[in-house]
Order: structure tokens, then sequence, then C-alpha cells
């Protein structure tokens, strides 16, 4: 892939206020994206932007709870009004929880199965107009878990391997509109504080 493939690329990152999120943020800015930075968390999306601080032109910062799709209508919105158009959506947002299933409260295991599913579902609703005109791409983010189910991950493990089936179901769907559907395994990995510029 050419390196200019991304160049003025608009780019939502869902869950980008730490983690994975921030760091695939910071790497589309260095390629030349327009990078949408959403995630429910205001105070910890201003500290990323002051991160990437060199980069403050192409940058949109979006409070969103991506498991409310009306919220991710105005995040699309916010977006087209911003840069005009969206090339990518990566839905990287989620939430992990560990314990024996028994041992898990239901309103744990809600919120994990909420934010992982919907939270991959509503914004990928909200995009799809969009990413027909741009003839664009999805990415999904799920987990190692996705692949084969985790003692003490029940509910993430469930969640995660939900993905692969929405993956598999708008690769069909979306084929004749010429929109790229990708879906990546992760480990899990270190939470680290670096100082982007």
């Amino acid at each position: 892939m050419k390196k200019t493939f991304f160049t003025n690329k608009v780019v939502i990152v869902t869950g980008a206020s730490m983690g994975i999120g921030k760091e695939l943020a910071y790497q589309l800015l260095q390629l030349g994206c327009k990078v949408v930075l959403a995630s429910r968390n205001l105070a910890k999306l201003e500290k990323v932007k002051e991160d990437f601080i060199g980069y403050s032109d192409s940058i949109l910062v979006q409070v969103v709870d991506v498991t409310d799709h009306a919220q991710n209508l105005v995040l699309i919105e916010e977006t087209i009004k911003k840069f005009g158009h969206l090339d990518i959506l990566i839905a990287n947002a989620g939430l992990s929880c560990f314990g024996e299933i028994e041992k898990t409260k239901p309103e744990v295991a809600k919120q994990v199965i909420d934010t992982n599913i919907y939270g991959s579902l509503f914004p990928i609703m909200a995009a799809i107009p969009e990413l027909k005109k741009s003839l664009g791409s999805i990415m999904l983010i799920s987990s190692l878990a996705g692949l084969h189910g985790l003692p003490g991950h029940a509910p993430y493990s469930l969640s995660k391997m939900s993905l692969q089936a929405l993956a598999q179901s708008l690769r069909i769907e979306l084929h004749r509109y010429g929109i790229y559907i990708g879906i990546a395994f992760v480990g899990f990995t270190e939470k680290k504080k670096k100082k982007k510029t």
C-alpha cells in the first residue's frame, strides 16, 4: 500500500481516549489522516488532543456514548461538518472484566456486552451512508478472546466473538457498495503513558 493512501483520509476512532484507540489515532495522524477522536470522557479526550498538539488542525474531539444510536448519528454529523466526508470507521471502543461468571455482577456483564456489541454496531449503522459515498472502510477491533473463549472473561469473550458474525454479515451486505470490512484480533495490551507530539 502506498504511503499516500492515507493522506487526507478522514477516520473516526472510537475509544480513542486511551490504549489501542489512542495509538491508532496517533499513527493515522502521522500518515496524514484527519482523525475524529471519539470517546465518552471529555477530559481524557482533551488530554489526548494536548498530547497530539502538533496535529491540532487535523483533529476533531467528539464526546459520544457509542452504545446510544442517536449519539452516533451526531458523531457522523459533526465529522461531516468538520471534514466534509468520512473514509474509515475504526470501531475500537470496548470494555473488559475479569472474574468467574457465577460471581460476575449482572450490571457489569451488561455494560461489557452493551459496549462491545452495541458500541460497534451503532457507529457502523450511523456511518454506512457516508461510507457508501466514499467507498470507505470499516475496521472492527476484536480480541484473541473473540477466537477462543477465555476463562474469567466470559462476557468479554461472548461480546468479542459476536464481532466475527457482524463482520461476516457486513462483508456480504456491503460488498456491492465497495465498502471494505476488516476485523483485527488483538492480544491483551499494556497501558503505557507516552507523550505524543
